[in-house]
């Protein structure tokens, strides 16, 4: 699926339409469907085109960054209840167990959070309060198994390697000044940050 997708992005709207009018429909749903969404999305660019009005298909860095801020203030306040059971000397000198601990304690943390957002809009709370939200790249709302499985948990285990982990942690953000604006979580999970449809809408 996602090959065809990266083919119909070289259609014009007219040879769009004509790969429409002549696949059977029956036999391939899934395709028309996509191509459907494709000359819906394709109309849309051109009728903002002719009046002028500038449409962003993915969310600007700044948008992504502010988010991030929301989420890593969240992520420090919910925290808390760990530092205070292991103690700031022992997180100091941390071992196995206690790495184990904050790693499963962190991810069911973000669950409890962000889970409902996930679910249901494919953001955490910082993304909703910017009214972004993470896609597939075909540009439908992200799974909430992509999401977490493969977009979230191999990133939060990658992140606690030792020395690896802060390595990765860092070179994961840069990754997003590309042309694409996609993180390395983003490439790993085969996703995107885009605009959540009431922000498209405005």
């Amino acid at each position: 699926m996602i090959v065809q997708a990266l083919d119909y992005e070289s259609y014009s709207l007219a040879e769009l339409h004509e790969a429409y009018d002549h696949l059977d429909k029956d036999a391939h749903p899934e395709r028309a469907a996509l191509l459907s969404q494709y000359i819906r999305n394709r109309e849309e660019e051109e009728l903002d085109t002719i009046n002028g009005i500038e449409r962003h298909k993915l969310a600007r860095r700044r948008e992504r960054f502010a988010a991030f801020l929301i989420d890593l203030l969240i992520a420090i306040v919910s925290g808390i209840p760990l530092w205070l059971y292991f103690g700031l000397d022992r997180l100091q000198q941390p071992d196995i167990s206690m790495m184990v601990t904050a790693v499963v304690y962190s991810i069911c943390a973000f669950i409890i959070i962000h889970g409902y957002f996930i679910a249901t809009h494919a953001q955490t709370v910082g993304k909703h309060f910017l009214n972004i939200r993470v896609e597939d790249l075909n540009g439908q709302q992200a799974t909430f198994s992509r999401y977490v499985f493969l977009r979230y948990l191999p990133m939060a285990v990658a992140y606690s390697i030792p020395i690896i982990g802060s390595f990765i942690s860092l070179a994961d953000p840069l990754f997003i000044f590309g042309k694409s604006r996609r993180c390395l979580h983003d490439y790993v999970a085969k996703t995107q940050v885009g605009y959540a449809p009431s922000q498209l809408d405005d």
